[in-house]
């Protein structure tokens, strides 16, 4: 199992179809008695018959419950330790709830409408929910690390959701459609007749919000049942033709290309989490078969045959490592843990299947004969891109026809949905993974027993230096939105970096702050609220705050300042030295410019206090990367969503927007967290802080909700959602009237 698994807990849903016999019969009877009429024979028979099946009906139900209240009693002796022979269950060991007998969710075919209805009604055994979610909050309370993934095949909503939301409280459900999928694809069609569109269907089919296990091949593929996929693909010839002595056939060189095709496909979109049955990774030919009555009680066939795998002569090699270089790229990207894929691409005729996930770009071409070059594709992110993956490389049996050390080059034209694109050779039955190039020593802040060199973050230098370059060298019309999206973000996936919108050198002597390069020479004489507040001040005041905010939200994943620069101090530190005639005049922070309440560093000083306030609430430095939905170069918004806080920064010059759409990917209502136009922070009060945001079910730039905002020109907003109706936000403090 891909994700760690500390015990598995699987069944199924239970539920009974049970009419309400007791009104039917109590009807019956009175009818008759009204009417004067004896009951016939034949009558009465029936009268008995349904009274015995009711009875029958009971007496099951009290044994199921019994039973029920049994296997409770046995999960509580398991992990109290008070039977002797049961032992509590270890951290990294699975195990599995017995099966309840007549687990099925409908008994009646009629119920089986496929709408949500015959989920909720009469036709569900509430009893075994009931124990399913007992059984799970028991577990999760007694095991905090435990994970239980449920075996279900119903769809049953709700299944992975806490208990506290009244689902089941599973944290996996298995993708049991999937292995399935393949199988009947393999078994019944030809490379030819594969719909494309079906495939991505069945991978994509799943809840938002539960979590799925994709596997590629079932159990029954890997003990005696079905066949394993390797072995529908190449069947008999594995015995004959799997050694790099003998001539590579054309089934051969189709199952092998195929079988890593349909393992990354499925890795890569299908769940949250990968499942293999050990053997299948690198195409074992013979599934397990342990002894029974059937075999003689025969061990031939109980074993599973790793000198396959580690035969440099046996082609087997090829799918081994194949596996593992998917285990590693997604331990470098963790695309499993980084929300659901987005496919901008799939194509009938084509054959061609591409996806994003985890900041990857998934291309497979599964044509039989059909290469492409120059293959057009989206991409949202622009920059450099460097294969991650590519199974036409010789060490994964492929024929070398793409050159590994090559780069790929975004376009800012937009196409198939996504903002960029860039153009890729991509040969038949071949799949490659993209990967965004980030200059800087790899592995710097990787552990040491990783081969890393052991540091904890790295600073993010380029960030102070971009807007230096921007303050120094451009008017604010011509600032480019992308760009500096781009410097924000461009970092190595599992590296952390420092943020930091000003560098050492503009704390000490070297450049200039970023307040004196907006303010320069006003800020002398235009700080003080008894004076005008000049264009200048105003711009300046308002484009710190926003590049402080931007950096912070978006930069890196813990946050730098230099003492001073967060309240806009005019100058740098200076330590006394030959240069200075060893003087100490510059060699302080003059924190009373922040403290006296008649000067307009006040603001500034509030403004990171309040950004420290609202990421002490949420940590959105410690939740992942932001999720940049929007950047507008023509209106200088910047949209993007990190630590469930929705951050919107309008740069434009002059010009403000209502009812301004953007997509939002979790629906409900939401207040304002932080709001650089108010007041207290030298803002217009443009902005009614008091104002709710209701998000739309209608999906925008790539999210699945949207919601409208009004946003000043050079004014930034964060906004938070809120539960219940009295303001109190999410993480369960009132919302406060300033942020």
């Amino acid at each position: 199992m891909k994700a760690a698994l500390d015990t598995v807990v699987t069944s199924g849903i239970v539920s009974s179809s049970r009419a309400s016999a007791a009104p039917l019969l109590e009807s019956t009877h009175h009818q008759q008695w009204r009417s004067g009429t004896a009951a016939s024979a034949v009558d009465l028979a029936s009268l008995q018959t349904m009274l015995q099946t009711l009875l029958k009906e009971q007496d099951e139900r009290a044994a199921r419950r019994e039973q029920l209240l049994g296997f409770v009693s046995q999960l509580q002796a398991r992990t109290s330790g008070n039977v002797s022979t049961q032992r509590p269950i270890p951290p990294a060991s699975a195990s599995r709830i017995p099966e309840l007998p007549s687990i099925e969710l409908f008994q009646r075919a009629d119920a089986l409408s496929g709408g949500y209805d015959m989920y909720f009604g009469l036709n569900v055994d509430t009893d075994s929910l009931v124990y399913l979610m007992l059984a799970n909050s028991f577990l999760h309370r007694k095991f905090p690390n435990i994970i239980t993934i449920a075996e279900e095949v119903s769809g049953m909503p709700a299944l992975c959701r806490p208990v506290e939301e009244g689902g089941q409280g599973f944290d996996f459900r298995l993708a049991m459609a999937l292995p399935d999928m393949w199988i009947k694809i393999l078994k019944h069609l030809s490379d030819e007749d594969w719909n494309i569109s079906d495939i991505v269907h069945a991978l994509e089919n799943r809840r938002y919000g539960e979590k799925s296990v994709a596997y590629a091949e079932s159990h029954d593929q890997a003990l005696v049942g079905d066949k394993t996929i390797a072995f529908w693909l190449m069947d008999k010839e594995m015995y004959d033709f799997m050694s790099i002595t003998t001539p590579l056939t054309p089934i051969i060189e189709r199952g092998i290309a195929l079988h890593k095709l349909i393992r990354l496909l499925t890795y890569g979109l299908g769940g949250e989490a990968w499942l293999n049955f050990m053997g299948n990774e690198f195409g074992h030919p013979e599934w397990l078969d342990f002894p029974r009555q059937g075999n003689n009680e025969s061990f031939h066939y109980c074993r599973r045959q790793w000198n396959l795998a580690d035969d440099d002569l046996l082609r087997y090699k090829f799918l081994n490592r194949w596996d593992k270089a998917m285990n590693t790229v997604e331990e470098k990207h963790h695309w499993l843990s980084r929300g659901p894929g987005y496919v901008s691409w799939k194509h009938q005729d084509d054959k061609v299947i591409a996806f994003e996930r985890g900041g990857l770009l998934f291309v497979l071409n599964f044509h039989t004969s059909k290469s492409f070059a120059d293959y057009r594709l989206g991409i949202e992110v622009p920059g450099k891109y460097a294969l991650a993956l590519n199974s036409d490389h010789a060490d994964f049996g492929g024929m070398s026809r793409i050159d590994n050390s090559q780069t790929y080059i975004t376009f800012p034209e937009g196409y198939a949905g996504r903002r960029n694109h860039l153009c890729v050779y991509i040969p038949c039955r071949t799949a490659i993974v993209l990967e965004k190039e980030v200059s800087g020593m790899p592995a710097l802040c990787r552990p040491v027993e990783e081969g890393g060199q052991g540091f904890d973050f790295r600073l993010a230098m380029a960030l102070p230096d971009m807007w230096i370059k921007i303050l120094k060298h451009l008017s604010d019309e011509d600032w480019n939105i992308s760009d500096i999206v781009h410097a924000l973000e461009n970092r190595r996936y599992g590296e952390k970096s420092v943020a930091y919108a000003e560098s050492h050198d503009q704390a000490l002597v070297g450049d200039k702050t970023i307040a004196f390069w907006l303010m320069d020479k006003e800020m002398y004489d235009f700080m003080s609220i008894t004076t005008p507040l000049t264009p200048i001040i105003e711009r300046g005041i308002a484009l710190h705050k926003l590049i402080r905010l931007l950096t912070y939200g978006l930069g890196g994943e813990a946050w730098l300042n230099f003492m001073g620069n967060e309240f806009g101090h005019p100058e740098w530190l200076d330590f006394p030295r030959q240069g200075n005639n060893e003087s100490f005049h510059y060699c302080r922070r003059q924190w009373n410019l922040a403290d006296d309440d008649l000067l307009r560093y006040k603001f500034l000083n509030r403004w990171d206090k309040a950004m420290n306030t609202v990421e002490e609430k949420h940590h959105w430095l410690s939740r992942g990367p932001g999720y940049v939905s929007w950047k507008h170069q023509d209106d200088k918004v910047i949209a993007f969503e990190r630590g469930g806080l929705l951050f919107v920064l309008n740069f434009h010059t002059s010009k403000s927007f209502a009812d301004y759409r953007l997509g939002i990917e979790v629906p409900g209502k939401y207040a304002l967290a932080l709001n650089s136009d108010h007041a207290d922070f030298g803002g217009m009060s443009r902005i009614d802080n008091s104002q709710t945001y209701i998000t739309f079910p209608e999906g925008y730039a790539g999210r699945r909700n949207h919601l409208c905002v009004y946003i000043p020109c050079r004014t930034a907003i964060v906004l938070e959602k809120v539960r219940g109706e009295e303001g109190q936000t999410v993480s369960g403090g009132q919302r406060r009237g300033l942020w």
